[in-house]
């Protein structure tokens, strides 16, 4: 049930929400897509078999997938079965200082089972329950009290990824923390301060390394480049403000810090598949 597809990004239609959950028991493939939401697929009766880039997973009933946003996926659906679809639009996180950094250090999948690690499979499904049930039901402060549940799995997810994939093996474990301390607080630095005049060399500078040194470990700590992280959050606020009819996209642009027009249509194109201008009457469509 993809409503809106155009090449292969799916635009959500997440309406006054920031969250959208489904329960799909429709036997129905889905092709090739991706979406500027995050997703969490849990089956619920009979396994799916879904493919996040090159990674393929067969998601059983109560199995737990998280795909991180712009992330290509397939889903291939049983004959008969039913499983808990629940997408989030990503501008509330991206208000809150910390989770939006954190955000980008998310793999771009997470697969939990009972068999793996099964202590936190039970902390993250147990507040999905928790999340399924809110959704159902009209209750006062019902999008505050999702938020933070996502807060919660998010958080424990992230921790959980640092405990098993080690940030900066090459470092000894006593200068570790403070590494971590530090490359923390460029990224919140970059997510509070994406409109001004960043720099590569400016943010080395901000914590003392040399601007070689500090690519190297900017991208062994986020995953990303240190350019592409920069990138993601413009264009991410860019796509908040587009939602304004009334600015233009020059200023959108400029306004999220980018000072080459033909350099921002190029990323946001890159990202979007689409000009500023399509994203815009396409928003406004839903």
């Amino acid at each position: 049930m993809i409503e809106s597809l155009e090449g292969m990004k799916e635009t959500i239609r997440f309406g006054n929400s920031s969250f959208r959950l489904i329960e799909n028991d429709v036997a129905e493939d889905y092709p090739s897509h991706w979406h500027a939401g995050m997703e969490i697929i849990m089956p619920v009766r009979n396994s799916y078999e879904v493919t996040v880039g090159k990674d393929t997973f067969l998601l059983c009933p109560d199995d737990i997938l998280l795909i991180n946003a712009g992330e290509i996926h397939s889903i291939k659906a049983p004959e008969e079965g039913m499983r808990y679809i629940f997408q989030i639009s990503l501008s509330s996180f991206y208000m809150l200082d910390e989770l939006g950094s954190a955000l980008l250090l998310l793999p771009g999948s997470v697969y939990l089972c009972p068999d793996k690690d099964s202590r936190l499979y039970e902390q993250v499904r147990q507040r999905l329950l928790d999340i399924f049930e809110e959704a159902g039901e009209n209750r006062i402060l019902k999008e505050a009290s999702i938020l933070s549940w996502l807060i919660q799995i998010i958080a424990l997810l992230i921790r959980s990824d640092f405990q098993e994939t080690p940030r900066f093996p090459s470092i000894s474990s006593a200068s570790r923390r403070e590494y971590m301390e530090k490359f923390t607080s460029v990224c919140r630095y970059i997510n509070t301060s994406y409109g001004e005049n960043i720099s590569l060399e400016s943010a080395a500078q901000r914590i003392g390394f040399s601007k070689f040194h500090f690519a190297r470990l900017f991208k062994e700590f986020t995953g990303v480049t240190f350019h592409e992280y920069l990138n993601r959050r413009r264009i991410q606020r860019v796509e908040e403000l587009l939602a304004d009819n009334a600015m233009p996209v020059t200023d959108a642009a400029l306004q999220a810090g980018f000072t080459s027009i033909s350099n921002f249509n190029r990323t946001f194109k890159m990202y979007n598949h689409c000009s500023p201008s399509q994203f815009r009457k396409k928003q406004q469509e839903l």
